[in-house]
């Protein structure tokens, strides 16, 4: 790993292209086509719990959605931080709203749901 930052030309080439391709793979996460494949998938493998989310809360902003989903995925508040370029303490406070919202809901997914912010 310390090759990538010496200061020979070929290793700023090396660390040029690996930022390419670390900016390209955030800025999937982003793409509505990326994302719409990525609650695809969450549906599969989760008995369509993007789609019962959204059932149960067709009020909520697409941020607040995509909080959930990348939670689905298991991804931290660190790494969500990082992929929505908010800070962490954003992401914190969005959770917390997000978890009383399904918190106070009467749905009978509810459990489910918050399960997944464990």
């Amino acid at each position: 790993m310390t090759h990538l930052y010496s200061n020979d030309t070929e290793s700023k080439a090396k660390n040029k292209k690996l930022f390419k391709r670390i900016s390209r793979l955030i800025s999937n996460y982003s793409d509505p086509k990326f994302l719409n494949g990525l609650e695809n998938q969450a549906n599969r493998f989760h008995d369509d719990i993007l789609c019962r989310f959204r059932e149960t809360f067709p009020d909520l902003r697409d941020e607040e959605v995509r909080l959930f989903l990348y939670h689905v995925f298991g991804f931290s508040g660190r790494t969500i931080s990082f992929l929505l370029n908010e800070d962490l303490t954003i992401i914190y406070s969005r959770r917390s709203r997000l978890k009383g919202k399904i918190s106070r809901s009467q749905t009978p997914d509810r459990d489910l749901f918050l399960s997944f912010f464990s």
